[in-house]
């Protein structure tokens, strides 16, 4: 097995039950706490197997959640929790990029579990609403059973164009954190604030600039890549997310 000589240099062997595993980990302590969510799975999915001969299939479930709480456990500090979320952003942009989209991503946070993922599936779909916040917000909805999405937290690596915003407004979300600006099409704070609005009956908290560098990025790299292909350049009219992109 691939990662079977790094655990038992670790003091783990195959057969070590999950009791074991999470005391090991526990001790194993990352500065990025986007590792700690990967070092999690990797285990979990290196013993699933050798768990399976050992236990009967109801402390298999009972464990499986446990450790997928594990993986949704934010630190305390507000800065690093905003990172650590808007890395599952993030991943979600990456969808899109497979996909030849413009890679924008969106998450929608509720007790400190992701009930909403989504990313930009316009081209795709032929449809101008399939943003990646809206995909977001519908999916949370059917999680919630409701419109409302009360004491949520979405997480997007753009900042939300006019649409998004509204919906946004709408869906009463009471926190949005955006990575990278958006000059062409920003509503959260750069061309309007559509989210602050003190004349709506709903207002949206903003925090900008989480991981901006990582979210202008993924653009940059994106629109680098499309100038090279001039067929399919025509094709996408998407706003640059930041200055340094629009001087290249």
């Amino acid at each position: 097995m691939k990662y079977r000589n790094t655990f038992t240099t670790m003091g783990m062997k195959p057969s070590t039950s999950y009791a074991h595993i999470n005391k090991l980990s526990e001790r194993i302590v990352y500065k990025n706490v986007y590792k700690s969510a990967v070092i999690h799975r990797l285990v979990h999915n290196l013993f699933r197997t050798n768990i399976c001969s050992l236990n009967n299939r109801n402390k298999i479930r009972r464990e499986d959640v446990l450790l997928s709480k594990m993986e949704y456990e934010p630190p305390i500090d507000a800065q690093a929790a905003h990172e650590y979320w808007m890395r599952y952003a993030i991943e979600e942009a990456r969808k899109a990029e497979a996909l030849g989209e413009v890679p924008i991503g969106a998450i929608i946070v509720h007790d400190d579990k992701i009930i909403g993922r989504g990313y930009n599936l316009r081209e795709t779909t032929l449809d101008s609403t399939a943003h990646a916040e809206m995909v977001a917000i519908r999916e949370a909805s059917q999680a919630l059973n409701s419109w409302r999405l009360l004491d949520c937290k979405l997480y997007v690596t753009l900042e939300p164009c006019p649409m998004c915003a509204g919906a946004m407004v709408q869906s009463r979300v009471p926190l949005t954190v955006y990575g990278t600006t958006d000059p062409k099409a920003g509503c959260a704070g750069t061309l309007m604030n559509l989210l602050e609005e003190p004349r709506f009956n709903h207002r949206t908290e903003v925090i900008q600039g989480i991981l901006q560098e990582e979210c202008a990025e993924l653009l940059t790299s994106f629109f680098r890549r499309l100038r090279r292909k001039p067929a399919t350049a025509d094709k996408l009219e998407i706003p640059i997310a930041s200055q340094d992109i629009r001087k290249e």
